[in-house]
């Protein structure tokens, strides 16, 4: 038995039935306070780890970062070698030539082929130092789009140059020269120029047909007016070629 705070005495079993009643509010108190400091110790431990992974992102980006700077350094250096060993050569008109693709048996050939009456046998010993061209029209005379040109037994493949020759004719070679000439001329086997030679060649290719069809519209000189329309970029072909290679010798060192 108790004494009630408002008066009277306490039953022992409300008393018995109050003290579970305050043990259990403790308790439950020590629980919620343990499951806290659980719950705590896991968001300490979350963002410890979010921490070191935002860490690690920021170590990642900052060695990109370096590595970009080391590129762009290295392609600043290299741009600069190379524009500036360009400007020596083209100060230099002897320098371009000198690496360019142009020969003397070119020139020559051009000269032939230009000429009011030109000769197949001047012209044939010219051809024959161009190995290049030699192949280039030999691959022509034997391609299928040439059968026509050939005897009938198409499975016979013509080597002999001067059977080469007869078989185009001067006329022929007149307009096939130039053109094999210029292609010589550009740049080949480079991906950075792929796309400026395509376009270099389609327009130059364009404009010697435009100039073709104006000379025989006008009753002029058809070979001079489509080789000089052609050629006409030969300068910037040669400069091209100079500079590509020029740009490789750098690139690796050689």
């Amino acid at each position: 038995m108790a004494i009630s705070v408002a008066g009277g005495v306490k039953p022992g079993k409300v008393i018995e039935v109050e003290q579970r009643h305050y043990q259990k509010i403790i308790v439950g108190k020590q629980k919620a306070n343990t499951i806290v400091d659980s719950f705590d110790a896991q968001a300490e431990n979350d963002a410890n780890k979010l921490e070191i992974e935002r860490q690690a992102i920021r170590l990642r980006v900052e060695q990109q970062a370096k590595s970009q700077q080391i590129y762009k350094a290295v392609s600043a250096q290299l741009t600069s070698t190379v524009n500036n060993a360009i400007e020596h050569q083209l100060a230099s008109p002897e320098l371009v030539l000198e690496n360019s693709k142009l020969e003397e048996s070119q020139i020559l050939l051009i000269e032939q082929i230009l000429a009011s009456d030109p000769n197949l046998n001047r012209m044939r010993p010219l051809i024959a130092n161009l190995s290049w061209l030699s192949r280039d029209l030999v691959t022509m005379i034997n391609s299928p789009a040439s059968k026509h040109r050939r005897p009938k037994t198409s499975d016979v493949q013509v080597t002999d140059l001067k059977l080469v020759l007869n078989y185009i004719g001067i006329e022929n070679l007149r307009l096939l020269i130039p053109y094999f000439s210029l292609r010589n001329w550009l740049p080949s086997g480079n991906a950075n120029l792929l796309w400026t030679t395509r376009k270099l060649w389609r327009y130059s290719m364009v404009t010697a047909i435009a100039a073709q069809a104006l000379a025989q519209l006008h009753e002029k000189d058809v070979s001079l007016i489509y080789s000089s329309a052609l050629m006409y970029q030969m300068g910037t072909a040669v400069i091209l070629n100079n500079s590509i290679s020029i740009y490789d010798k750098t690139w690796g060192g050689g």
